[in-house]
């Protein structure tokens, strides 16, 4: 069975800070660039969590710290919300106050309500093609909830920032590592998500082929099952010759046009072998020959069905490992 890629692809914005004519280190809310790099430096520290949260549900395992990082993220915005909550308005202006509080409201129920789906999706991704692309639809769903939050927050930022700050050259976003390294994890989440269901599309119909060979279902409906897993071969190579390899990368996808390729392959011959021995059986036709070719394709099968999860989970790991930013 292939393991589930979970993803966050939000891009990340570090606000424009400015400096303060204040020494001490309590902020003046008095002060522009105290007011402006407080609220700044507060979705800032968000951010990083956040990409934090996308790299450990990535390379971490343990679901239970997974979960238990997202919990504190909850808690930390909840936490930020009613900091932002008390400040008073800067010249009597509430706007930049107001749709961070308004973001930070979008930032919560985002981590509490669509995140906690995604997670039970992702409990029952694998059981087939509709249930992971419905996994990775609700993940996207609530990625670019967060990416629209933090547009949103960036457009009132600067908005605030050229209206009392007035021409500095910081006017414009921060190009710097964590934006390289977000924009990064977007790209690879992309690519492997979409590599994941070009591969995973043909591998559910030859778990179909098991659970009707196991349930002992008619031979015309294995063979049902044996068509799909050749048509959607022919269809999942083609949509993968689409997909513009990430950064020239050609392992995982090689990887994943072979195992398609052999998908294919077993089903029009070793497939088709068990399939015919079912349908004699039915008949009562079977030889000792037809029992030993069955048993032999059974036995091929069987090894080359390990093979596939084994190599797609291998590869799938060494790619993350070389290409998904570690925060």
């Amino acid at each position: 069975m292939i393991k589930p890629f979970f993803k966050t692809l939000f891009l990340y914005f570090l606000g424009i800070t400015f400096t303060s004519a204040q020494s001490n280190n309590a902020p003046n809310f008095e002060d522009f660039a105290d007011y402006n790099n407080y609220i700044v430096n507060e979705n800032n520290k968000i951010s990083i969590l956040m990409l934090k949260y996308s790299s450990e549900a990535v390379h971490n395992p343990d679901e239970a710290e997974v979960l238990k990082l997202r919990i504190d993220i909850i808690k930390h915005i909840a936490q930020t919300y009613n900091q932002v909550s008390r400040m008073p308005p800067y010249e009597k202006d509430p706007q930049l106050r107001d749709e961070a509080i308004k973001i930070l409201e979008e930032y919560l129920n985002t981590y509490k309500v669509d995140y906690d789906v995604v997670s039970k999706l992702k409990v029952e991704s694998l059981t087939s093609y509709e249930a992971l692309k419905a996994f990775y639809d609700a993940e996207d769903k609530a990625d670019l909830k967060i990416k629209a939050a933090m547009k949103r927050f960036r457009e009132a930022q600067g908005k605030f920032a050229k209206k009392y700050g007035g021409q500095m050259e910081k006017e414009t976003p921060v190009k710097d590592k964590l934006a390289e390294i977000s924009e990064n994890a977007r790209k690879v989440g992309l690519y492997q998500k979409d590599l994941t269901l070009v591969y995973f599309r043909v591998s559910s119909e030859l778990d179909n082929f098991v659970k009707a060979l196991n349930e002992q279902q008619t031979p015309e409906k294995l063979d049902l099952f044996r068509q799909k897993i050749i048509t959607y071969s022919d269809l999942s190579l083609q949509k993968l010759a689409q997909i513009k390899a990430h950064e020239n990368e050609m392992v995982f996808r090689k990887s994943i046009a072979d195992n398609i390729l052999s998908m294919k392959n077993l089903a029009k011959e070793d497939l088709n072998v068990i399939v015919e021995t079912k349908r004699k059986q039915a008949k009562n036709a079977m030889s000792n020959e037809d029992v030993d070719k069955y048993n032999s394709a059974v036995e091929k099968f069987n090894k080359e069905n390990e093979r596939y999860s084994n190599s797609y989970n291998t590869i799938s790991d060494q790619f993350l490992k070389k290409y998904f930013p570690k925060f």
